[in-house]
């Protein structure tokens, strides 16, 4: 017989692992029935579906009584204290980004609070459920050629970040599950190297990369290792020389996709070196979160924009740069010097906790979910912040 209570218990954790994988599902989602096929602001109503399914996440977080253990939250929490001050302090220019960004890290509490919360059931319907969500987003962006591989959130960075997680569970998946969830978690992950060498996306590639790596030195007992790291270098190349990446005219490109699809090493490098400028200009306590497009033009590059607009043949004449492209610059920025290194100890403390539970390999609960933990991490510090993207 089944015991109501571990009946209920595993049906509600499951419920909230869904709940927090439902910003991304909400935006991802493919075909005519996606509810944001003709959205001009994706972001914007991305932010507001986050909101929606944190507030669901701490209902169910009181419902289910659950007593989430999260040690070194106090560094995550310190720092958006910082933010909330020098927007208080400094009146925003940009009082919707201030809002959206508050609201976005808001949400990575109740996102924090949700995932440290869940049992068994919860762990392996999170891990799974990210498996499925790499597919379900990277499929329909393979067959997206027309827009340059940009899939349903119009840029193929944000495909990347989304699908990443998941394609990194797969990995840990198909070397240790014994299920035939091994078979779908080792789809997921040749699927997401496939898609990273067609778009191309490098800082996806790097991240992938890195997580292969650290399976490589954490589970050197891992027979299946070897021939999934040969099978996904072939996939990367395949996917890099076999599709390549349709030419389209400037006209032909669209507008919304422009400042995804025109960053590079290059930029990034005369992005980055602008920015301990701006966080000496704006203070101890940074410009505040949310400020970083209305803040930035006085310090941009030149080279940087010819860069970025291809000279100026993109169909807007100058492009704006939305964040700064790296997680820990990002909280600089938002928070200044002393909120960038509360992020960064968050970042370490996150990174600590991942490791050690990866190098457990008899854990197969928490070690899939490490490795999208360190995956991810490594992407957001060189592509996008993480609390700017909700579908992240």
């Amino acid at each position: 017989a089944v015991d109501p209570q571990l009946f209920q218990r595993a049906l509600l954790e499951t419920v909230h692992a869904f709940v927090l994988r439902g910003p991304a599902l909400f935006l991802v989602w493919p075909g005519k029935l996606s509810p944001i096929v003709v959205d001009p602001f994706p972001i914007s109503t991305g932010t507001g579906v986050a909101a929606v399914a944190g507030t669901l996440a701490i209902a169910l977080l009181i419902t289910r009584r659950a007593k989430p253990g999260l040690r070194g939250v106090w560094a995550y929490l310190a720092f958006l204290a910082l933010g909330f001050l020098s927007l208080n302090l400094t009146p925003p220019s940009d009082t919707f980004g201030s809002s959206s960004a508050l609201m976005l890290a808001a949400v990575g509490v109740t996102a924090l609070a949700g995932g440290a919360s869940l049992g068994r059931a919860g762990l392996v319907a999170l891990a799974r459920g990210l498996v499925l969500l790499s597919m379900l987003t990277v499929v329909p962006a393979l067959f997206d050629g027309d827009h340059q591989f940009a899939g349903r959130l119009g840029n193929s960075g944000s495909t990347s970040e989304v699908a990443l997680l998941g394609a990194a569970v797969g990995v840990w998946l198909a070397l240790r599950d014994e299920s035939f969830w091994r078979w779908i978690g080792a789809l997921a992950a040749g699927l997401y190297a496939f898609y990273v060498g067609v778009a191309p996306v490098l800082a996806g590639a790097a991240s992938f990369a890195l997580v292969l790596t650290l399976l490589l030195v954490a589970l050197p007992d891992a027979r299946r290792l070897v021939l999934l790291l040969g099978a996904t270098c072939a996939l990367l190349f395949a996917g890099g020389r076999c599709v390549p990446l349709p030419q389209l005219p400037a006209s032909a490109r669209p507008a919304e996709n422009a400042p995804g699809d025109t960053g590079g090493i290059a930029v990034r490098k005369l992005l980055w070196s602008s920015l301990p400028e701006m966080v000496q200009a704006h203070g101890f306590l940074g410009a505040g979160p949310g400020q970083f497009q209305a803040a930035y033009p006085p310090f941009r590059d030149p080279r940087e924009i010819e860069l970025s607009t291809h000279e100026r043949t993109l169909p807007e004449t100058e492009t704006e740069v939305e964040h700064a492209h790296s997680d820990l610059l990002q909280a600089c920025v938002d928070a200044g010097w002393l909120g960038g290194a509360l992020w960064l100890a968050f970042l370490g403390l996150v990174a600590r906790a991942s490791w050690q539970r990866l190098r457990d390999g008899h854990d197969g609960l928490r070690a899939p979910l490490a490795a999208a933990a360190l995956a991810v991490r490594a992407n957001a510090l060189w592509r996008e912040p993480l609390l700017w993207n909700p579908a992240s």
